[in-house]
């Protein structure tokens, strides 16, 4: 049982102890497990906060933080991924760039070259 196991354990990525766990609970219950999604649970945002966010937006054409603290003297509790989210999807925002990555890539790529260059 434990080769069987053990590749059971490996192709879903789970170790053989829970592998085990999981059968025992079948063969008690004769039911499978199901795992629930992972992580916290996401509140719908009210359709009257994206309108006011959008509309600020549109009044002060100020980025996410800016909008933040608006809503927050307003009495709402938002916090400004949230508020880039609802610009995002209104087509009012941008994911942002990776520029230091970019960056240390192709330094990268030039300091591979110039080794191959020298070596040739």
């Amino acid at each position: 049982m434990y080769s069987r196991t053990g590749e059971i354990a490996s192709v879903q990525g789970i170790s053989i102890r829970r592998v085990q766990q999981l059968y025992n609970e079948y063969k008690r219950n004769g039911t499978l497990h199901v795992q629930k999604k992972a992580g916290r649970h996401k509140q719908p945002l009210p359709k009257q906060v994206k309108y006011e966010i959008i509309k600020l937006y549109k009044m002060y054409r100020a980025n996410a933080s800016y909008i933040g603290k608006i809503l927050r003297a307003k009495g709402y509790s938002i916090d400004n991924n949230r508020i880039n989210q609802v610009l995002k999807e209104a087509g009012f925002a941008m994911s942002e760039h990776k520029n230091g990555t970019e960056r240390s890539v192709k330094k990268n790529i030039l300091i591979h070259c110039g080794t191959l260059i020298g070596t040739k």
